[in-house]
Order: C-alpha cells, then structure tokens, then sequence
C-alpha cells in the first residue's frame, strides 16, 4: 500500500528529472503540436465538432460552480 509519503517522494522524483530534461520537454511538444495539427488537416469537421463540445462543457462546468 502506499503512502503519502512514498507518493510524495515520487512525484518529487519525477518533478526532478522532468526539469532536467528541457529537450524532451520540446520534442514532446512538438509531437503534440503535429499530431494535433494532423487531426485537423485529416477531418476538420470532426475536430471543430470536438473542440466546440470541450468548450461547451468548460462553460457548462463553470456556469455549474458559480
């Protein structure tokens, strides 16, 4: 079973090796930037309808806390 404190320790962990690797941070972001990009190319319809559904239920989200 784990404990907050393990949990604690391996995110600590992750955190530091995370920050020592800024090149894989880029090139992450930049498989992300593509394949988003190729989504869109490969069925615009489709996207549009995905990201107007996201932005809908951000707002019904917001609309419900407030």
């Amino acid at each position: 079973m784990r404990t907050y404190a393990t949990v604690a320790l391996a995110t600590r962990q992750l955190r530091r090796v995370w920050r020592r690797l800024p090149l894989l941070q880029k090139v992450l972001g930049w498989i992300v930037a593509l394949l988003i990009i190729v989504w869109i190319v490969a069925n615009p319809a489709s996207a549009g309808d995905t990201v107007h559904t996201w932005i809908t239920g951000v707002v019904t989200f917001l609309r419900h806390i407030a």
